[in-house]
């Protein structure tokens, strides 16, 4: 679309995962209109699509699948993609490094991951309209294996360490209270990475692939730590995911961090390709009816809370973010997001589902409903 010099649309999205569904292409259908009109448009690749590779013995799964998926990708018009997460590496570095020239023959840029750290901390900028985006990517959820070096391929670094504190000293068995912290480097690697993507760019956007998965409204306190430092930095928006929920919307320094968009498609069949049905069943020992419940034989395997997510979209007028808000979404039980207007109900349930679990973590921010979107008051 085109807009005055300066002014463009953006949009954001969660995980996506497309693992070979019969028709890769027919689990956007819906909500192609929507993606359409992004000028710019960033979503989170969460697995590789490659025909190599092996399963690493550290993998949280198999989360490998045919590169003519990416076919389903270009079609929706992805700019930019994450891979920054804890599936990068599920198949190893030839997987992962086949993922991203399938991406770049699709015309889709990656961030976050690199063969070096230097690479992996490099932003990516995107210029259209006259306004020049830059885009991080971290994830603090991955194996420590995972994370890129002066030698080794893999993600941008952002280390959490767990600390635990007891509550209640004289009661012996209560659970303890557990502190996350980031690793200081990383911290401070991050920060530069930021002011220097500000000093290139209009607008910066960081991802983050974090948080507490399949848990509604509870946030680790690192997640506020790490979005403070990048926005003090310079940064203007934050994604974040891998909670497969919509988590709680924070606003700091006019600033709009979502610290849970949920995935865009979950397309797997976890009996078949999760490589590990003791390790699903583990999943479902600890999160119960959160993961599988009755589910697991369905593509989509996820509570029904999971099928509220939206569509970050920002306004950026004379180089600056004017608007930010949400296009509200609901997934069907085939992984299909389905788009939603203001009445028919769907709307409403996620509007009023992102409204409480943000209210729950103690936010205050406030939704208004702006045609078919929802804007976030920042001031």
């Amino acid at each position: 679309m085109s807009r005055s010099v300066g002014s463009l649309t953006f949009m954001g999205v969660g995980d996506v995962i497309l693992g070979d569904p019969p028709d890769p292409k027919a689990i956007f259908t819906e909500v192609l209109p929507q993606l359409s009109q992004a000028d710019v448009l960033f979503g989170q690749c969460e697995c590789c699509y490659s025909l190599r590779g092996e399963l690493l013995p550290q993998a949280r799964g198999r989360l490998s699948f045919h590169p003519r998926n990416v076919e389903a990708l270009q079609l929706c018009g992805f700019d930019v993609m994450s891979l920054c997460s804890n599936h990068c590496l599920d198949m190893g570095f030839t997987a992962l490094r086949d993922t991203i020239a399938n991406l770049a023959e699709a015309g889709i840029r990656q961030v976050g991951v690199g063969e070096n750290i230097a690479q992996a901390r490099r932003s990516v900028l995107v210029e259209k309209e006259g306004v020049t985006m830059a885009f991080l990517a971290y994830s603090p959820a991955q194996h420590p294996t995972f994370v890129a070096t002066s030698s080794q391929l893999g993600n941008n670094p952002m280390q959490i360490y767990n600390y635990y504190r007891d509550p209640e000293p004289d009661f012996p068995g209560v659970a303890p209270e557990v502190i996350t912290l980031p690793d200081r480097r990383h911290l401070k690697w991050m920060r530069e990475d930021v002011a220097k993507a500000k000093s290139e760019a209009d607008v910066v956007v960081v991802s983050f692939h974090w948080g507490l998965p399949f848990v509604r409204n509870a946030l680790a306190d690192y997640e506020s730590e790490l979005a403070y430092a990048a926005i003090d930095a310079g940064a203007d928006l934050i994604i974040g995911h891998h909670q497969h929920l919509l988590k709680g919307v924070e606003v700091y320094k006019g600033k709009v961090i979502f610290h849970g968009v949920n995935h865009l498609s979950v397309w797997i069949d976890y009996k078949r390709q999760s490589g590990d049905l003791a390790q699903a069943q583990s999943l479902e020992d600890r999160y119960g009816d959160a993961f599988f419940g009755d589910r697991m034989e369905s593509s989509n395997p996820f509570h029904p809370d999971a099928n509220n997510t939206i569509i970050v979209k920002a306004e950026i007028r004379d180089r600056k973010l004017d608007w930010v808000g949400f296009v509200p979404l609901k997934i069907n039980d085939r992984s299909q997001p389905l788009p939603t207007s203001p009445g028919d109900g769907r709307f409403e349930e996620v509007v009023d589902y992102l409204a409480a679990v943000t209210a729950e973590v103690g936010f205050d921010t406030r939704f208004v409903v702006d045609g078919e979107a929802v804007r976030i008051v920042t001031s």
